[in-house]
């Protein structure tokens, strides 16, 4: 077996790879704490401009390790608009892998084109020809291809691909604009030129690029304090307007409660009089009844009665049309409108549920309760309501 070390030329390859894919990850994990959280666009994307001076100074075939760093930034980062399914998200992210080395490796190839090389950048037009190459040129390579991914995965429609697309160019040219000329003077090509150019050029830039960092970070932070302060004003002005609403029908109902405290037998006219302006002003409310307790050695009478004063055919039955069970019923006596509730007349309302359990909790509480979701007893579809009960006492 052969056991020759690697040529020189593989070791350095591999320890450049390398470097170029522990500072992609690196860079573009910083910037990308600038994204926003709906599509993980960064509005400074300093890896763009880090991948071109790659390519620039050590050669296309640095393309490989700029891939890797997209890469792993899928596993270190939760970017919802990546995480969408497992097919999905690897082909936007296939694509986004794909179109960052594509996209440095178009701007090294027209860099070799346009501008003088070895790249010295010491002509007014090589420095212009390389700023428009490296930023707004090259980077509609993979704003263009990575939106285009994900308007085909369905996270982008129509309206929204061009402001996205538009976002993410944005990004990577500014990105590029002042991350390559920082990485050039660490990776450029003549040394000789690139390395006095740290002092003069790369620093000021690296200490500007931190301050602007700050900077839009802490004007995000505003922006979500201000965004969570709306949103706590709004919810709160929701909240009062939902009380106000919820107000209006226990207001009703302790109307409805003065009635029977001020008169110790309410007829059915006079229930009907009561409960009609209710009903007029309150919306969403099915109808407002009242349901008497009636114990088992009453019922013959009670239903007797009832059908004394009008109401053909009453009588007393549970749920499912069965006769009562139990040594008492509490059952619906009045019901307004009449219309399309009469069928709950004589109903046993201990027989649901919740409607036993809100009822229960009111007559020991002596307060308004609401029940679960339930089906209405008039209800012929299967849409469920909410019965709120307040209890009255006899004295």
């Amino acid at each position: 077996m052969d056991h020759r070390p690697l040529p020189r030329s593989y070791r350095v390859l591999a320890r450049r790879l390398a470097v170029v894919w522990l500072v992609y990850t690196l860079v573009g994990y910083a910037s990308l704490s600038l994204a926003d959280p709906v599509h993980g666009i960064s509005p400074l994307y300093f890896a763009a401009g880090v991948a071109v001076a790659f390519v620039a100074g050590w050669g296309p075939g640095m393309a490989f390790g700029i891939a890797a760093g997209p890469a792993t930034l899928l596993f270190l980062t939760d970017d919802s608009s990546l995480h969408v399914g497992l097919n999905v998200g690897w082909l936007v992210g296939l694509v986004w892998i794909v179109g960052g080395a594509l996209q440095a490796l178009v701007a090294g190839a027209l860099l070799r084109r346009f501008v003088a090389w070895p790249l010295v950048l010491e002509r007014p037009g090589d420095v212009l020809r390389f700023f428009l190459i490296a930023g707004p040129v090259a980077s509609l390579v993979a704003s263009l291809l990575s939106t285009a991914a994900m308007g085909a995965a369905g996270l982008l429609d129509a309206g929204q691909w061009p402001r996205v697309a538009l976002a993410w160019w944005a990004g990577d040219t500014l990105g590029a604009l002042i991350g390559a000329p920082i990485a050039l003077t660490l990776v450029g090509r003549p040394r000789e030129v690139w390395a006095p150019r740290r002092t003069t050029v790369g620093l000021p830039l690296l200490i500007a690029t931190v301050v602007l960092m700050l900077s839009i970070g802490q004007v995000q932070r505003w922006d979500r304090q201000r965004e969570q302060a709306a949103f706590a004003r709004d919810a709160a002005a929701t909240a009062d307007s939902v009380r106000l609403h919820l107000q209006s029908y226990l207001d009703a109902l302790e109307a409805l409660n003065g009635v029977y405290i001020a008169s110790e037998q309410v007829t059915r006219d006079e229930f009907q009089r009561a409960a009609r302006p209710w009903l007029r002003s309150l919306q969403g409310v099915r109808a407002m009844g009242w349901h008497e307790r009636v114990p088992r050695s009453d019922w013959p009478a009670f239903e007797a009665r009832q059908v004394a004063e009008g109401m053909a055919g009453y009588r007393l039955f549970d749920l499912g049309g069965k006769p009562p069970a139990g040594d008492e019923a509490i059952a619906m006596r009045y019901v307004e409108p009449l219309a399309g509730n009469a069928v709950g007349l004589g109903f046993n309302v201990l027989s649901v549920p919740q409607a036993r359990a809100a009822l229960l909790e009111a007559r020991s509480q002596n307060q308004p309760v609401a029940s679960g979701p339930m089906r209405l007893i008039q209800e012929t579809a299967q849409q469920k309501g909410v019965v709120v009960y307040r209890a009255v006492y006899a004295g």
